[in-house]
């Protein structure tokens, strides 16, 4: 098996975009503390090999932050091939479903499973997230309303954000 790998440029730093013909694998800031874990982890799963190059998953992703980066809410509407446990599975579900531009606590997703004790598991799957910006797990806060943590920096979480929010003024304006 062999999958292509990009690494494009965007506002926020440089993105590596793997994915084969048909799913995408990864989608990631390049300087995220993650990154050569996700690598291992794909490698080590599929028994792909990644190579250079780009393919029509790869570029569907490429417009589709094109358009979320000049502030458009976009239905990310792509196969995934997410490698992680059940419970990371669960938790990426439920970070798919947070509207653009809204945020929740880690505490209400452990809520959600019905376990507020799971608030650090939930904080620990939005690490392991394999797929930034499109499953967006940078529109989870700590209860306190303080930003909690972010695979790729607390600076781009509050960008991405911002992004988002910014998006929604904008648009507000325009039907007043």
């Amino acid at each position: 098996m062999k999958l292509k790998k990009k690494t494009i440029p965007s506002p926020l730093g440089q993105l590596l975009i793997i994915a084969d013909d048909k799913s995408l694998y990864t989608l990631t800031f390049s300087d995220s503390s993650n990154q050569s874990s996700l690598l291992k982890k794909i490698c080590r799963q599929t028994g792909a090999i990644i190579e250079e190059g780009t393919n029509d998953v790869i570029e569907q992703v490429i417009i589709d932050l094109q358009a979320y980066f000049a502030g458009k809410s976009v239905s990310f509407n792509l196969s995934m091939t997410l490698i992680g446990t059940s419970f990371q599975q669960t938790v990426w579900q439920l970070l798919s479903v947070i509207p653009y531009g809204e945020t929740v606590s880690y505490k209400e997703l452990a809520l959600q499973l019905g376990d507020i004790k799971k608030a650090r598991a939930v904080a620990n799957a939005c690490r392991q997230n394999p797929v930034l910006i499109l499953i967006p797990c940078h529109r989870v806060i700590a209860s306190n309303g303080k930003l909690g943590g972010y695979v790729a920096g607390l600076t781009k979480k509050m960008n991405l954000l911002n992004l988002e929010k910014e998006a929604q003024c904008n648009f507000f304006k325009k039907i007043k």
